[in-house]
């Protein structure tokens, strides 16, 4: 341990000393899918129904990140089923270590039932549900017993969404 912590007082300010250097590092989404599999499905009830979401689908836009989820629910008294698709910006929580979903919009809602008339109360308690759910929890955890992923927490400048994989910038 103490030979980690001699190593970065020595690397750091040599790095620093030598102007701005940054390295690029690539989540690539199936890592991101694989963590986001391991939270779902997830059940819940609010006020007007009784939800299940499953199935998460990661995809990469960017700059946004979405997932696209199948739903399940016992809504106003009727069962209904379908798909929601939304996607929003990712962030890093440095004192946590981690990635999480933020500021995420609805892009589209699918109702399997044919007549279904109630889609905005129907927006806005799955909006209530997944809101609720994934502001609680990170699409991806930098390891803490890594090494290189504990120094990219000292390090971190930038996240952004290129291609199939996130991107983490590091810099000094």
């Amino acid at each position: 341990m103490k030979r980690i912590g001699v190593s970065l007082l020595i690397v750091v300010p040599v790095l620093a000393g030598c102007g701005s250097v940054q390295k690029e590092i690539a989540i690539p989404k199936s890592t991101i899918q694989e963590m986001v599999d391991a939270k779902f499905p997830y059940d819940k009830n609010v006020v007007v129904a009784r939800f299940t979401l499953r199935s998460p689908e990661i995809y990469l836009a960017e700059p946004n990140i979405g997932m696209k989820l199948a739903y399940s629910a016992n809504f106003l008294s009727k069962k209904i089923s379908g798909t929601v698709d939304f996607n929003g910006q990712i962030v890093y929580k440095a004192e946590e270590g981690a990635f999480y979903l933020s500021d995420f919009d609805i892009v589209e809602i699918a109702v399997e039932q044919a007549n279904f008339s109630d889609q905005a109360q129907l927006k806005d308690a799955i909006h209530e549900v997944v809101n609720n759910y994934l502001d609680g929890f990170p699409v991806y955890r930098l390891n803490p017993d890594d090494f290189k992923q504990n120094l990219s927490k000292l390090l971190l400048k930038d996240v952004r969404v290129h291609g199939d994989d996130v991107i983490v910038v590091l810099g000094v």
